[in-house]
């Protein structure tokens, strides 16, 4: 226990405050002590802190317990309070206030080891959870949520309300909490399940016959699945001249070569890879046959939010004891990938760093219909305190 301890100490060194921001696309302020900062990859959040995103907004936070919040547009976030003390588990707690907006919230260690102390609030209600992952959209009007994982419940006007995985809760305030099967309509805006994705799946049907993909095909194909004549006729003008291997080959991530890969290592690499995800059906058939996967990327950040620094790594990812082994190579961050705190879950996993040189934590999402790629987020801190965010792909 006393290397863990000492790890979440030097990945909170990593964060130097309560959360940082990951990943990013888009406009959004922090409003701290009554001025506004402009949001950016590596902004490092402290409590009070209130975060504004607008149009064509998304971002993620990742928190010194790893519990990972991802923000949509227009949305109004803020930390009321937030101690992590890995020694100390009494003093641990996490309140947030999702004032308006699109949220999804993956609890980390606060609400494994003190689940009680982790709130959410919102207008007139608040949300507690027993290790979850869910989502959250607010208005004016309404609160809705929909659960993934786990357990959550409601408090409003002295009444709990209590959510299972599947299903969703829609609570018009000062009105009655329904409860039924289903998942957010406004989740969409974070899952993307895409266009791009049905775009694949039709390519591939038409490429057993050996054709050229054409308009009248690809308006046939989205007719069926129920996709806007507006959206029909931007894919059309988009690909209808195109040789249908080119098609392919864009939306085929697995076949993309590590230099094409490496296309995806900015900032919003999350965000622009998220249509890849490799489906839960696959990996919960890979830990069933107790398969394998080993991996080398590529790295890229910056160091103390200023100088860029890349490097390289390697994976490997043993599905059914759900292990991630491997070794990140970087100037003065080089380091060893561990098991010591993991899991694989749905589409993605997470780890921790730990080594003389450097530790910290990676949290990364397996793509393509195969698993074929992987890609995320990595946070490392070395000997000299020099803290570094970046991303990682490989194949």
């Amino acid at each position: 226990m006393r290397i863990i301890f000492l790890l979440f100490f030097l990945i909170s060194s990593v964060f130097a405050n309560v959360a940082i921001i990951s990943a990013f696309k888009g406009k959004a302020v922090v409003i701290r002590d009554g001025k506004s900062l402009d949001a950016k990859i590596g902004f490092k959040l402290k409590k009070n802190d209130q975060l504004k995103t607008q149009d064509n907004t998304k971002l993620q936070l990742i928190f010194t317990d790893n519990t990972i919040i991802t923000v949509g547009k227009n949305s109004d976030f803020s930390i009321q309070e937030y101690i992590y003390d890995e020694q100390n588990i009494q003093k641990v707690e996490a309140k947030f206030n999702f004032a308006k907006g699109l949220f999804r919230t993956v609890t980390g260690q606060i609400g494994k080891i003190n689940p009680n102390k982790f709130k959410i609030k919102v207008k007139s209600a608040t949300i507690g959870i027993r290790g979850t992952r869910f989502d959250v959209f607010v208005s004016s009007l309404k609160l809705k949520v929909g659960l993934f994982q786990g357990k959550i419940y409601l408090l409003q006007n002295k009444e709990f309300t209590t959510l299972l995985p599947g299903q969703m809760l829609v609570y018009t305030f000062g009105a009655k909490v329904e409860v039924k099967e289903g998942v957010l309509e406004e989740s969409k805006e974070l899952n993307k399940a895409s266009v791009k994705k049905a775009i694949k799946k039709a390519v591939k049907k038409e490429s057993a016959k050996k054709v050229t993909l054409s308009a009248k095909t690809i308006k046939k194909y989205f007719d069926q699945k129920g996709i806007t004549e507006e959206t029909v006729k931007d894919i059309i003008n988009t690909f209808v001249d195109s040789d249908l291997e080119d098609i392919l080959d864009i939306f085929d991530i697995e076949t993309l070569t590590q230099a094409e890969l490496d296309k995806y290592l900015t900032n919003d690499i999350i965000t622009k890879l998220e249509e890849y995800e490799t489906p839960t059906s696959v990996i919960d058939g890979y830990i069933e046959q107790s398969s394998t996967a080993s991996y080398t990327g590529n790295i890229v950040g910056v160091v103390n939010e200023e100088n860029a620094l890349s490097g390289t790594l390697t994976l490997n990812i043993d599905f059914m004891s759900k292990g991630v082994t491997g070794e990140i190579f970087m100037t003065n961050f080089n380091t060893i990938i561990s098991n010591t705190e993991l899991d694989v879950y749905n589409s993605g996993f997470t780890a921790t760093v730990f080594d003389s040189m450097a530790s910290g934590s990676m949290i990364g999402k397996f793509y393509g219909d195969n698993a074929g790629v992987v890609g995320g987020t990595i946070l490392l801190t070395n000997e000299n305190t020099d803290s570094f965010v970046g991303s990682f792909i490989g194949n």
